[in-house]
């Protein structure tokens, strides 16, 4: 699906969104830049909820840089996923850990 704009792709998911239950007052939409951030933005306007930024980098592998297996967080948290690391030939031995 095309949108003209994040903004109206924002727009569209609210509608999705307003279905579903949600603790209004213990529940932050969080936004990734590179553009999440306009998207969250119009949610949290429509459904009336604070937004706020994660900011993390994705893990790719040196042979597809477009492709991701995890991702990490300034504060040095990180996820990974262990099949798609094994689908990709990616090996924990691999990893830098600084």
């Amino acid at each position: 699906m095309r949108f003209i704009n994040k903004e109206e792709a924002g727009n569209l998911l609210v509608e999705s969104l307003e279905k579903i239950p949600v603790d209004k007052e213990n529940t932050i939409i969080l936004a990734i830049p590179r553009g999440g951030v306009l998207v969250a933005y119009q949610i949290s306007k429509k459904l009336k909820m604070p937004f706020s930024l994660i900011v993390a980098k994705k893990l790719a592998p040196i042979s597809d840089p477009e492709a991701a297996f995890g991702a990490i967080t300034t504060d040095g948290t990180f996820l990974l996923d262990k099949e798609l690391m094994r689908y990709m030939g990616v090996y924990d031995s691999q990893l830098e850990k600084n």
